[in-house]
């Protein structure tokens, strides 16, 4: 049997191939004069098995071009079909061929077996045969011929109508803007200059799309459809140029008389520009006049902002539009870059001149403002660390026993504080300091950063000396209970610095500096005299616990006051009590309360 796998193509020459070997084995056996008939039916079986090998195959032959045309490869198809063919009519001569040598062999005078007449029969009931068969495959053969041929003319029918349909959309397309060319005029004479843009630009946008859909379309067509429809596709690539020229032209007056007029517009918005900025400067000039030069400066920096802003909208707009201008539009966008750099310089000159006439106007008075501000922020920032140095002092001296863990959380928090406006007051002043660039204080600049380093140090300094007076808070309480315990009330509390230092068993210049600091540090209130060196301090005021019953102590000494029996006092500021006769003994030595440090008028 014939083997029916691979290529059309191979398959034939197989067939052809396996036909010959095996017709030559019957020619032999028929030559041979034995076995003819067996042989003869041999071969008409053997030929029939190649027809019907070859119906099948013209079956997938048909599918495969269908395919191919469908995908418009006409070429590959006809490459398919036209060797096919050949090799069957090839196939057809070898196989006719065969029959008639079969024949010549039967009915041969010389070799063939003249008595066999029914051998001579049968053969010829098979060449009738085969003939039928011969018949209804060329029959099959047509019908793939025409059913080729109906499929490919209805393609072409069908790409020839497809591209039609384009070619009349094409068509309605350009008649659609046609039509829309009266709206844009309208819009442009109506001054609707922006809507006039957006419908120009849609215009564009949507001949862009179309032209770019038609030629994608256009490039689907192969070459070889090409060739079956070569009229259509050259008129069809003929009406997308034609409508690629045509539009742009169609459009290019109006888009001109657009541009004219915004360019006219935009020279009008210029003038109106430089009314709007005359007008602004002639306020800033008054608020020079006025002096209210923050203000002036200010809003000087806000018109330099906003007319800086405009004229690099319109720099943009020239250089996006107009790098290259029609040679209609040339002469206008000349004027329009000139009108332009003329309203720039005139602008940027009237600022300068402001802002210098500012700075010429307002540096002394700024000068004298900035000498003020900065002196106040100095003694503000020393007046908080004078608060910081007694409100710390103030709680190591009050503190009863060991307290020293929380006075240091008490310091560390107020220190934290002090920091924090220290970091704030001084960015505060170098913003200020920014904001009046190009004045000339330099020199206040440079005052300011040493009075502030100054205060720094001063800071610093007094954070060492608290953290030295914590650590030293024992030996400073032993000191001064051995001075109250050798002081008399009635010398006004007086000791000689030197009979104190040899109580102590310390050097004069250590108790001394230790008073000095105390003193100056508001730890307590009194003096040293520098001739004498006799320590003078108030008396002491025992702190008294809540537990136990109040009683009137006198603040001179320190005594409890009967005030059933003794005549008694209070102060009018702090009314801290005291003996009558003791308080008015130290008003006239001291003329202060011993208490509060505030003078107090003779009783």
């Amino acid at each position: 049997m014939i083997k029916t796998n691979g290529p059309p193509n191979s398959r034939i020459e197989d067939v052809v191939s396996n036909f010959k070997v095996n017709i030559s084995a019957i020619l032999l056996k028929i030559k041979g004069g034995t076995a003819i008939e067996p042989a003869i039916l041999e071969a008409l079986s053997f030929f029939k098995s190649v027809i019907s090998h070859l119906s099948s195959k013209i079956e997938a032959l048909t599918l495969v071009i269908t395919e191919l045309i469908k995908n418009q490869k006409i070429k590959d198809a006809e490459e398919t079909y036209i060797p096919y063919q050949t090799k069957l009519n090839e196939l057809f001569q070898e196989l006719n061929g065969s029959i008639e040598a079969i024949e010549k062999v039967i009915f041969s005078e010389n070799g063939g077996p003249l008595h066999a007449e029914d051998s001579r029969k049968l053969f010829t009931n098979f060449k009738e045969e085969w003939k039928k068969e011969k018949e209804q495959f060329h029959a099959s053969f047509t019908n793939l011929e025409e059913k080729i041929s109906t499929q490919l003319e209805a393609w072409i029918e069908q790409s020839r109508q497809a591209v039609k349909e384009n070619i009349s959309r094409l068509q309605t397309f350009y008649k659609k803007i046609r039509e829309k060319i009266p709206a844009l005029d309208e819009l442009i004479e109506t001054k609707k200059n922006t809507e006039a843009e957006h419908y120009l630009r849609d215009i564009q946008d949507q001949t862009l799309q179309e032209l770019n859909y038609q030629k994608v379309k256009f490039t689907e067509l192969t070459s070889e459809l090409k060739l079956h429809i070569e009229d259509l596709s050259a008129q069809w690539d003929k009406e997308i140029k034609n409508t690629e020229i045509a539009i742009p032209i169609l459009i290019s007056p109006f888009k001109t008389k657009l541009e004219t007029v915004l360019i006219e517009e935009n020279l009008s918005n210029l003038e109106l520009l430089m009314t709007d900025f005359d007008q602004k400067s002639l306020e800033i000039a008054l608020a020079i006049n006025q002096k209210k030069y923050s203000q002036a400066e200010k809003a000087l920096d806000d018109l330099e902002a906003q007319f800086r802003k405009s004229i690099e909208e319109n720099r943009k707009t020239l250089e996006h539009l107009y790098q290259k201008p029609p040679p209609n539009l040339e002469e206008l966008v000349a004027k329009w870059k000139t009108r332009l750099s003329a309203v720039e310089k005139e602008i940027k000159e009237q600022i300068s001149n402001s802002r210098s006439k500012i700075r010429n106007e307002h540096q002394d008075q700024l000068v004298d403002k900035m000498q003020i501000f900065l002196s106040q922020n100095i003694t503000m920032l020393n007046a908080t660390l004078d608060k910081f140095k007694e409100e710390v002092m103030k709680s190591i001296i009050t503190q009863q026993g060991d307290a020293s863990s929380s006075i240091k959380r008490e310091y560390n928090s107020k220190r934290k504080e002090i920091r924090k406006e220290f970091d704030n007051k001084e960015k505060h002043i170098q913003l200020v300091f920014s904001r009046y660039t190009g004045y000339p204080l330099d020199e206040l600049k440079e005052r300011w950063d040493t009075q502030f380093k100054t205060i720094q140090n001063r800071f610093n300094d007094i954070q060492a000396t608290i953290i030295d007076f914590l650590e030293n808070k024992e030996k400073i309480n032993l000191i001064l209970a051995k001075y109250y315990a050798m002081a008399q009330p009635a010398y006004g509390y007086k000791v000689p610095l030197k009979l104190l230092a040899e109580t102590m068993e310390m050097p004069d210049d250590v108790i001394e500096n230790l008073f000095v600091n105390l003193i100056s540090y508001n730890f307590i209130s009194g003096e040293i005299d520098p001739i004498t060196k006799v320590i003078v301090l108030p008396p002491r005021v025992e702190r008294v616990s809540e537990q136990a019953p109040k009683q009137l102590r006198c603040m001179v000494c320190n005594l409890i006051i009967n005030p059933s029996q003794e005549e008694i006092c209070h102060c009018p500021h702090c009314n801290y009590p005291a003996h009558y006769i003791h308080l008015v003994e130290w008003i006239k030595i001291k003329g202060k309360c011993p208490n509060c440090k505030r003078e107090i008028k003779m009783l």
